[in-house]
């Protein structure tokens, strides 16, 4: 051994598990993604734990960015990780992290007692495992291509939205004239409704009808906002089935105090998730 090599090199961090990813590596673009299977997995770093207890960096996806590119080497850019995978991902640097088993909190529904359990987090990664994101139907004539939103995407509508229902919460109850707080309520909630709308259209990469293509955005667009609402909302029905099946299902629990067995949410809240406690 060199004189100077320290011997704290035999001791760096190693893989803790290994995952594939649901999306097989399909809608990355070119340089964000090593590989799609057998992906190493490393525990949080000091560094990642710190920054989690950053809201700011927390609510704008910087800090999420920063964990998994730290944690899986073979993502080169986090940004770029379609929905599809975001959960799988996440999952498995918690469960890297601090093991599999994850706490959340339920309240019955027959007898009010507050529970406690615990959630296998595996069982989460194998729900995503055979998951199949819709890329592409047809109406009429109208041939549309879809891909998933990516994290960047995911996270500017998520902050967009959160500042608008804030501003529901704080800004408009201020509002002394009925009038002007009705004009102020509208108009954010017709902004929610265009974030909403365009979210979807995002997912659009191109349009094939009678042998000819379109791939412009804007075109893209003009057409759907434009034309008959049945290829929006065809549109908005398949983003919402794909939405459904990338989600965090509820999981079944049984009551401790009076056995009513319920199901509760595992809410994917990044400032809790990737707590200790």
């Amino acid at each position: 051994m060199s004189e100077n090599t320290s011997v704290l090199r035999k001791y760096t961090r190693t893989p803790k598990l290994y995952i594939d990813l649901p999306s097989q590596g399909k809608h990355y673009p070119e340089g964000a993604l090593d590989k799609h299977e057998e992906l190493e997995v490393y525990s949080m770093t000091a560094s990642d734990e710190i920054i989690t207890r950053t809201p700011d960096a927390l609510l704008n996806g910087e800090a999420t960015v920063r964990i998994i590119q730290n944690c899986i080497p073979a993502i080169k850019n986090a940004w770029a990780i379609p929905v599809t995978d975001i959960y799988t991902i996440l999952t498995a640097i918690r469960m890297a992290s601090y093991g599999s088993n994850f706490e959340v909190k339920g309240q019955c529904p027959e007898c009010k007692e507050e529970n406690t359990y615990g959630v296998n987090l595996q069982n989460i990664i194998d729900t995503f495992r055979n998951k199949k994101f819709v890329d592409y139907i047809k109406e009429d004539n109208f041939e549309f291509y879809l891909r998933p939103q990516n994290y960047e995407d995911f996270t500017k509508i998520n902050r967009e939205m959160f500042v608008l229902q804030r501003q529901i919460v704080q800004h408009v109850p201020e509002i002394k004239d009925q009038e002007e707080k009705d004009k102020e309520t509208q108009k954010i909630y017709d902004k929610m409704t265009r974030i909403r709308v365009e979210a979807v259209l995002r997912t659009i990469v191109r349009i094939d009808v009678d042998g000819e293509s379109e791939d412009n955005w804007d075109e893209i667009v003009a057409f759907v906002s434009t034309n008959d609402k049945k290829y929006y909302n065809r549109l908005e029905e398949v983003a919402i089935q794909n939405n459904g099946a990338f989600v965090i299902p509820p999981t079944d629990v049984e009551c401790s105090n009076c056995s009513k067995t319920y199901k509760i949410p595992i809410e994917m809240d990044y400032s809790n998730f990737f707590a200790t406690s």
